[in-house]
């Protein structure tokens, strides 16, 4: 396979089960990173695949590693894997993302903190609260969750 055969379907196997099975990879590739470096290890990368259940024939998965491991050191950056998963915004996406800024940025200071946040995030009427599977307030943690993951790729 090419490498972006390869991405592709890495990308595939784990936005199948939704965007959030991918935000869950890059937890547990984190987690991997215990000295925080920002880099993972070729043995960390395969078992997290084991655990997602992404089976890669050896030939593939030395590709895919190579194709991050640039200066050859033996480990990659998960953001930067992270980052090419997830890809590029499209421009609607980024004008959508734009208008959410601004509703949240209430005291319009060019910033967002949590307090911006609580004050205007409401799932009252979100599926899975409506079907008492989740509370607001647990929505509310994953999406600040989710979005402290976001705000990390940003910084690299």
């Amino acid at each position: 396979m090419a490498n972006t055969q390869i991405l592709d379907y890495i990308k595939k196997l784990l936005c199948a089960k939704g965007i959030l099975n991918l935000v869950s990879f890059h937890r547990v590739i984190r987690r991997y990173d215990k000295q925080d470096t920002g880099e993972i290890t070729k043995e960390d990368l395969q078992d997290s695949f084991e655990k997602f259940k992404i089976h890669l024939a050896q030939n593939n998965f030395e590709k895919l590693f190579k194709l991050f491991d640039i200066e050859n050191t033996g480990s990659i950056s998960h953001e930067e894997l992270y980052k090419t998963l997830i890809g590029e915004m499209s421009p609607s996406r980024e004008e959508l993302v734009e208008k959410a800024f601004h509703k949240l940025d209430q005291d319009k200071n060019g910033y967002i903190d949590t307090v911006d946040i609580i004050k205007v995030y409401d799932a009252s009427k979100h599926p899975e609260v409506i079907s008492k599977k989740k509370s607001a307030k647990e929505l509310l943690a994953l999406f600040l969750d989710t979005l402290e993951i976001h705000m990390n790729l940003l910084r690299v």
